[in-house]
C-alpha cells in the first residue's frame, strides 16, 4: 500500500521532483561556487613567493631558451609548508601536467624528487632524496647533472650521488611554460615560500656550489647581479619583443612580461611601472647565493621574488603582477594572475591511473548513486508529459476502480472497444507485457514489441538528459579552482542516470505483475 501511495504521488509530481533534484545536482557540483577564486600566491614585502592552496605563478611564453640542454643545474630556495601527503606537490616545473612534463621538481612527504623527460626515457626519469624537505625549515637546495651523474645538495652539503649515464634531452616539448606551485593545469598543489629559484645550462662544480650556500654569498645581491636589476628595471620594450607580444595579439606588456600565444591569454599593457624598494632598507636572505656570486657564471632562469623584481601587468584583460627574469637571453618573466587562473584549464581530463587509487573507487560509486535518482524521475516526468507508454498511467490512472490494477482488458480478456494509447495505433501497449499466457497471442505479440520499443526510447531520452546536465556540470567544473572536470565523472553519472530509468521499469513492472 505504501509502494502503491510513493508510485502515485511521484507521479503526479515528477516534473516538480525532477526540477528539485536537477538544481540540488548543479548546487553539489558547483559547490563551493569560487568561480573568482584569489590566487594565493603572493610576493611579501620582506621577500618570498608565498603559495598556498590555489596558488600558481607561470610564463605566459614557453621558455624556449631552455632547449637543447647538455647538462644542467636546478636551484631552488625555499621553506615548504606541505606535508607532502595529499599529492605530489609541484614547486617548479616545465611541464602541462604530469603526464606532458620536460621536468619538474616535487616534493612527496619530506622528500624532493626530480622527474625529467629524456629520450631514453619519455615517461620521466626519476631522481630524488627523501628527507630534503622539513616543515617550516628553510633550505636551498640544488640538484646537479653533469653529463653523467645526477647530485643533489641542501644548504651545500651532498645528500645523494647517482649514476645515470650520458642523456639526451633533446625531446623536450618547445610548447610548455615555467610553472611554479602547480603543474599547468593548476593541480598537485604544493604550499611553501619561494624566496629564490635558477636554471644553469651547465653543472657547478663543489667549490661553486659551497659559495652559493655559503654564508658570505647570503648577504644579498652581489654587485653584478645588482647592477644587472637596475639595467632590466630601465630597459624599455624592445622593438622584437614589442612585435613577439604584439605578433598574436595575446600579452603585451612590461619588460619580456609573457603571453601564452597558444591559449588566448592576456591583452596589451602600458609601460612598466616596476615597484621598487632600495636594497639598504630591506633585511639580508638566506639562500640569496643564487646570483652570480664572484666568478660563477649566471644562471638561464633567474627568479628573485622581491618587490622590486616586479611590475604590474595583465593577463586575459585581468590585473596581474610580473616577475622579472634576470637570467641570461631571453627573458622569461613569470606571471601572477590577480584572481586564480591556471596556464590551461582541463575539460573532461582523465586520469589513467584513478583505479589504483580507492577513494576514486570511492569517488566512482557516490556520482553512480548521486544520479540513480535522476534516471527514475525522468522516466516519471517523461510519463507525465505523456511521452512515453501507459505502463505506469494505466496502473495509477485504473487505482480508484481496480485497487490500482489494470483493466480486464489488459491481462488477457478481450474488449470489443478497448482504449487506445494516444501515441499508438491500436491501443495501449502493455497488456503484452503484462499477460501471462491468456488473451489474443497476436495483440499480446504486437503490443510486446510497442513496450520494448517505447522503453528503449524513454530510457535513451532519460539517459540523454543525464548525460547533458552532467556535462554541464562537469564543464563548469573547469573553472572552479576547487574542483576537477573530469571525464570519468561524466561516463559514471551517465551511468547512474541509466541504471535509475531501468530501476524505475523494473519496479513498476514488477508491482504490477503481482497485482495483476
Amino acid at each position: 500500500m505504501l509502494f502503491k501511495k510513493l508510485i502515485h504521488h511521484v507521479s503526479d509530481h515528477a516534473i516538480r521532483y525532477l526540477s528539485a533534484y536537477v538544481l540540488i545536482l548543479f548546487v553539489i557540483g558547483l559547490w563551493p561556487f569560487n568561480f573568482t577564486e584569489k590566487n594565493n600566491a603572493v610576493i611579501s614585502s620582506t621577500g618570498g613567493l608565498e603559495i598556498a592552496r590555489h596558488g600558481t605563478a607561470y610564463t605566459a611564453l614557453p621558455a624556449g631558451k631552455l632547449q637543447d640542454l647538455k647538462q644542467f643545474a636546478i636551484l631552488v630556495d625555499l621553506t615548504t609548508t606541505s606535508d607532502g601527503l595529499d599529492s605530489l606537490g609541484k614547486i617548479f616545473g616545465y611541464l602541462i601536467s604530469q603526464e606532458a612534463e620536460n621536468f619538474f621538481l616535487a616534493q612527496w612527504k619530506d622528500g624532493m624528487e626530480l622527474r625529467v623527460r629524456t629520450e631514453r626515457n619519455a615517461g620521466g626519469m626519476i631522481f630524488g632524496a627523501d628527507g630534503v624537505l622539513k616543515k617550516e625549515e628553510r633550505a636551498a637546495c640544488l640538484i646537479i647533472y653533469d653529463g653523467l651523474k645526477m647530485h643533489i645538495y641542501k644548504n651545500g652539503k651532498l645528500i645523494r650521488r647517482d649514476n645515470r649515464g650520458p642523456l639526451s634531452f633533446s625531446n623536450w616539448s618547445r610548447e610548455y611554460p615555467l610553472v611554479l606551485g602547480t603543474d599547468a593545469n593548476g593541480r598537485s598543489q604544493w604550499k611553501g615560500v619561494l624566496y629564490e629559484a635558477a636554471i644553469y645550462d651547465r653543472a657547478l662544480t663543489s667549490d661553486e656550489v659551497m659559495r652559493l650556500s655559503s654564508p658570505s654569498s647570503l648577504s644579498g645581491l652581489s654587485g653584478h647581479a645588482a647592477e644587472r636589476q637596475e639595467r632590466r628595471s630601465r630597459q624599455p620594450i624592445t622593438d622584437s619583443r614589442q612585435q613577439q607580444a604584439s605578433g598574436k595579439g595575446e600579452i603585451a606588456t612590461q619588460p619580456s612580461a609573457a603571453r601564452n600565444d597558444s591559449k588566448g591569454m592576456g591583452s596589451s599593457s602600458p609601460s612598466p611601472r616596476p615597484r621598487s624598494t632600495s636594497s639598504r632598507h630591506r633585511s639580508p636572505l638566506k639562500g640569496e647565493g643564487f646570483k652570480e656570486a664572484g666568478n660563477i657564471i649566471g644562471p638561464l632562469i633567474h627568479y628573485v621574488f622581491r618587490p622590486e623584481n616586479t611590475y604590474e601587468t595583465e593577463i586575459r584583460g585581468k590585473k596581474a603582477l610580473g616577475v622579472r627574469d634576470l637570467g641570461k637571453g631571453e627573458p622569461a618573466d613569470l606571471v601572477i594572475p590577480e584572481h586564480f587562473a591556471p596556464y590551461q584549464r582541463v575539460y573532461l581530463g582523465w586520469d589513467p591511473d584513478w583505479m589504483k587509487r580507492s577513494s576514486d573507487w570511492l569517488d566512482v560509486a557516490v556520482n553512480i548513486l548521486g544520479f540513480v535518482p535522476f534516471g527514475i524521475l525522468m522516466i516519471f516526468a517523461a510519463r507525465a508529459k505523456k511521452c512515453l507508454s501507459v505502463l505506469v498511467s494505466e496502473c495509477l490512472s485504473e487505482e480508484k476502480k481496480e485497487g490500482f490494477g489494470l483493466p480486464a482488458s489488459r491481462v488477457g480478456i478481450k474488449e470489443e472497444n478497448p482504449p487506445v494509447s494516444p501515441f499508438m495505433k491500436g491501443g495501449g501497449f502493455e497488456g503484452g507485457l503484462l499477460a501471462k499466457g491468456g488473451g489474443e497471442k497476436d495483440v499480446g505479440l504486437q503490443d510486446r514489441k510497442k513496450v520494448n520499443r517505447d522503453t528503449v526510447v524513454a530510457v535513451v531520452l532519460a539517459v540523454v538528459a543525464g548525460f547533458v546536465v552532467s556535462f554541464v556540470i562537469e564543464y563548469l567544473q573547469a573553472y572552479l579552482p576547487s574542483r576537477d572536470s573530469s571525464l570519468r565523472d561524466l561516463v559514471a553519472n551517465t551511468t547512474g542516470t541509466l541504471i535509475g530509468a531501468l530501476a524505475a521499469f523494473w519496479l513498476v513492472s514488477r508491482r504490477k505483475s503481482q497485482l495483476c
